[in-house]
């Protein structure tokens, strides 16, 4: 009989600073030392309630991602618990995030990024007593003893006991050993990788291609797919072909993802190398001659795939879909180079599509602003703390199509001879004019009372604006979606820059 599922409580709208739930989880993870208390932790938190808000969850993400790389170091407590308990926390742990996941684009992006730290709850992994193969494994008659009792010491009594991500690490060591001394017998060695294999799955710890071959080729009505998108991978094509057999294999896939954990794992690896070649495919088309009938089909086609990518992630879907079809009723009259008027509307289409990006962005900037003081309580290392927000803000599908479409701006402006401004913060400012050579000197001049406005030749993108700015004008491009640019919108400062000398003078 399946268990009940889990019901994650309605948002709670009562006031809650966000820094309570840093210091209720900087409080419970001293007191629960194993891997299965941290997961149960996150598990009463969430039926609990403490967790309904994106900060919440960021939060939340940000633990169980330290834990899962070992940033946060599990130990045995005494307790004894098979690998079973985790898979069962796990599974309640996925019911409550897909609930959290559909109120909103923010809650499903922070939600996605929380299932690769959890466990695998297939059924091998939930019956009374899993990964038996290890226990034959150690009781094998044709092994030396020496290596029967590290075995069983090291990983099966392990296992059985207070399983935890640092066991991965040691059947790989063990493993790597055997392979290099070559001198145990062929079944043994057969019967130790097909565990190896087992145990990455239940810490989801398998790559694309492993997935691919274990996921993709071994089902029917994704065999195909999968196929067709490795063979593209590994035999040289070029990353825009890549990138059209990966969406092909996500159509199949992304339909799947919320009944099937295993189908949700294979979706985030492969939107995980869809960034990547969507990151070599933005830097060919920014050192490409710009502006031919080629280059403009080239571009939109491959907009049209990024925002496809987020759409089969659940991300924007409509305004996703909604600014693919604009894209390509567009594509279609770029042969030459677009007119004036196609220019105009690709530039409309372009803003579009960039505040679907700052949409999410802005949301996703203020939900990990509490995550440093979470890392900070729990004694993170401050370079994993920061690297860790980093990332979450700059490898999304979305900050690639901002500058798909950044480059789109640009180019439709200038074919239609439009001022070559990205207003990356519309509106207006009022202020006295502050010029400085780099943004950051502006922390150093007195700013007038009733504001400034600065002009400046050099900003890196990482800073932050002084209380009184009310505008920035910079003589250089930066990307539509750098810190310097959300906290502009935060903030209420215009915000624009330019390369044109002249314009900017």
């Amino acid at each position: 009989q399946e268990p009940p599922a889990a019901v994650l409580p309605p948002p709670r709208d009562d006031g809650r600073a966000p820094e309570g739930i840093v210091k209720r989880i900087a409080e419970e993870d001293g007191q629960r030392r194993s891997w299965r208390n941290k997961l149960d932790l996150s598990r009463a938190l969430l039926e609990d309630g403490e967790v309904t808000s994106l900060n919440e969850m960021a939060c939340m993400q940000a633990y169980l991602t330290w834990v899962a790389s070992g940033q946060i170091k599990c130990e045995e407590d005494g307790s004894h618990h098979r690998p079973c308990a985790h898979a069962d926390a796990s599974r309640k742990i996925s019911a409550m995030l897909w609930q959290f996941a559909g109120f909103g684009d923010a809650q499903r992006f922070i939600a996605r990024r929380v299932f690769p730290a959890l466990p695998s709850y297939a059924d091998h992994f939930t019956c009374a007593v899993p990964m038996t193969r290890i226990r034959d494994i150690a009781h094998r008659g044709d092994i030396p003893h020496e290596l029967k009792q590290e075995i069983k010491h090291t990983l099966q009594n392990k296992l059985h006991r207070c399983a935890d991500p640092g066991d991965m690490v040691t059947c790989h060591n063990l493993i790597e050993k055997c392979r290099r001394e070559n001198r145990y017998s062929g079944s043994f060695m057969h019967e130790f990788e097909i565990f190896y294999k087992e145990l990455k799955e239940f810490f989801n710890a398998g790559g694309l291609d492993e997935k691919c071959h274990t996921i993709g080729c071994s089902d029917d009505s994704l065999r195909g797919a999968t196929e067709e998108f490795l063979k593209r991978k590994h035999g040289g094509w070029l990353p825009n072909d890549q990138l059209a057999a990966l969406a092909g294999l996500r159509e199949l896939v992304a339909p799947r993802v919320q009944a099937e954990q295993q189908m949700l794992l294979f979706d985030l690896e492969l939107e995980k190398y869809a960034f990547v070649l969507l990151s070599q495919l933005a830097g060919e088309l920014e050192h490409a001659q710009r502006g031919s009938g080629d280059w403009w089909g080239r571009l939109l086609h491959v907009l049209s795939l990024s925002l496809k990518q987020s759409e089969l992630s659940g991300i924007g879907v409509e305004e996703c879909a909604a600014v693919g079809r604009e894209l390509s009723a567009c594509a279609g009259s770029v042969g030459g180079g677009p007119s004036t008027f196609l220019s105009m509307r690709l530039a409309a289409t372009a803003d579009r599509a960039l505040r679907i990006c700052f949409l999410l962005t802005q949301q996703l900037e203020a939900a990990y602003s509490v995550v440093p003081k979470l890392g900070q309580a729990l004694r993170v290392d401050g370079h994993a703390v920061s690297v860790f927000v980093e990332a979450e803000m700059r490898t999304s599908v979305l900050f690639q199509v901002s500058k798909f479409v950044q480059l789109v701006m640009q180019e439709a402006k200038r074919a239609a001879k439009l001022p070559l401004w990205t207003a990356i913060s519309a509106g207006t400012g009022i202020g006295r004019v502050l010029r400085c050579n780099e943004l950051s000197e502006a922390w150093t001049k007195k700013l007038p009372a009733e504001g400034a406005i600065v002009f400046c030749n050099e900003a890196g993108g990482d800073e932050e604006l002084p209380p009184l700015v009310r505008g920035v004008v910079v003589a250089r491009d930066l990307p539509v979606l750098s810190h310097l640019a959300l906290r502009a919108r935060q903030l209420g400062a215009v915000f624009g820059c330019t390369t044109e000398r002249p314009l900017y003078e």
